[in-house]
């Protein structure tokens, strides 16, 4: 008895239909006017037809996944050459202003007497040597006494780019203009994929940030590159410049405006949300934030891609807004795991651990200090998530915590410059 592949055909009846079709369609080709009339008497069968449309659709099914896999090994290139140049940016600022550029810090136009924000983030002190120069020259025209040139006031009308440079071409939602429309600008900023890291240390991102007075000792938060009012130079860095994290992507989150200066600012998504923390996702053991309890807790149990009781954020909306729940992240949990706040609003107060994410599969791009692009795998060593952070709550008070190994791992070590640990992935 003849055995078939399962749809009423033997093999050798199977390659005969196609080598039929094959040499129809040669023979259709081969004649002239002349035979025309007489090559269109010779047609397919049903059964040569419906063998073309499978064979037509195999091919499609092997196809398309590795044309899809093409084009996202090209939107990753891209985006790591992205991070090359912040590398780049990052140096020459480091070159010509003798540091890094602060987490968070005032523009030079805005004086005392003027009153100054210090929410700007890296992004727009970067622009310079990112060449954007005329998006830099044009916020410094603004009055030098204005008070309103935030990243939603004034400076808007300089910052609408859009800054191809800051956006991974891997995040749709990174593309086009922000959602946050000031009456400055009449249209939304540039958006931004890029946020610095500020090591392992989850901190009140509502502190400092907008701080008038001198900044006190640095506390356990202040155990990255980048901090709030904190300017630091390569010497910081002690534990060598191709240990340290500066900077990583993180997905844009899919808030919408109202075509106004709101923005609907919750989104549940894992990559780009923040959970309220609550009774079910509490940040905390006593009064420590704990990394392992946002990581156990965070998702919601009947869809693991988005988040329980999400909260506020619009990170990566407004081109240049600093304050750390939209700018930074922390070398905690690895990458594209949840982030969680406690009493987080959209721009920034209260105590928050925000991860890294992306829209590559496995993973996410970092810049270290030394200017090198690495890309770093989600399942990175992450030591004791239950451990505590290196100070508590409210505890640290002006106590310095910036040495000390990291309780988490590879990862947490990658984000502290002066940990006394030298560890790669």
């Amino acid at each position: 008895m003849k055995k078939t592949l399962g749809f009423g055909f033997t093999l050798v009846e199977l390659l005969q239909i196609i080598c039929n079709v094959i040499c129809k369609i040669l023979y259709f080709f081969s004649t002239g006017e002349k035979n025309m009339k007489k090559t269109l008497r010779f047609g397919f069968t049903l059964v040569e037809l419906l063998v073309v449309i499978a064979i037509i659709g195999v091919l499609i099914a092997l196809l398309l996944p590795a044309v899809q896999a093409a084009r996202e090994a090209a939107r990753r290139m891209k985006c790591t050459n992205n991070f090359k140049q912040t590398g780049i940016a990052l140096h020459n600022h480091h070159d010509t202003q003798g540091s890094f550029p602060a987490a968070c810090d005032a523009l030079p136009i805005e004086t005392t007497s003027g009153g100054k924000n210090y929410d700007v983030s890296p992004d727009v002190f970067l622009l310079p040597f990112n060449e954007q120069q005329s998006a830099w020259d044009g916020i410094m025209s603004l009055n030098k006494n204005c008070t309103n040139a935030a990243v939603w006031g004034e400076a808007t009308q300089f910052l609408t780019g859009p800054f191809s440079t800051y956006c991974c071409p891997s995040d749709p939602e990174a593309q086009g203009p922000g959602g946050y429309v000031s009456s400055w600008a009449g249209r939304g900023t540039s958006r931004t994929s890029i946020r610095y890291c500020m090591g392992d240390g989850i901190w009140n991102v509502g502190e400092y940030y907008n701080a008038t007075g001198p900044i006190n000792n640095p506390r356990v938060y202040t155990r990255g590159m980048f901090h709030n009012r904190h300017h630091k130079s390569l010497e910081w860095d002690t534990d060598g410049t191709s240990n340290t994290v500066a900077a990583g992507e993180r997905v844009v989150a899919d808030t919408k405006g109202n075509g106004a200066t709101t923005l609907v600012t919750t989104t549940n998504k894992v990559k780009s949300g923040v959970v309220r923390a609550n009774a079910t996702t509490n940040l905390y053991t006593g009064n420590t934030p704990v990394p392992a309890n946002c990581l156990n807790n965070a998702r919601d149990p009947m869809d693991r891609t988005i988040i329980r009781d999400p909260g506020n954020t619009w990170s990566g909306q407004i081109f240049g807004d600093g304050r750390p729940i939209n700018g930074m992240f922390h070398t905690a949990l690895p990458p594209n795991s949840p982030s969680c706040g406690y009493n987080v609003t959209g721009g920034g107060s209260g105590w928050a651990l925000i991860t890294a994410s992306s829209q590559h599969p496995g993973g996410a791009n970092f810049v270290y200090v030394d200017g090198s692009v690495h890309f770093i795998s989600e399942t990175i060593n992450c030591g004791n998530l239950n451990g505590a952070q290196g100070g508590t709550h409210e505890g640290t008070g002006t106590q310095p915590v910036t040495s000390g190994e990291s309780n988490y791992g590879v990862w947490g070590a990658l984000g502290t410059p002066q940990g006394g640990e030298s560890k790669s992935p």
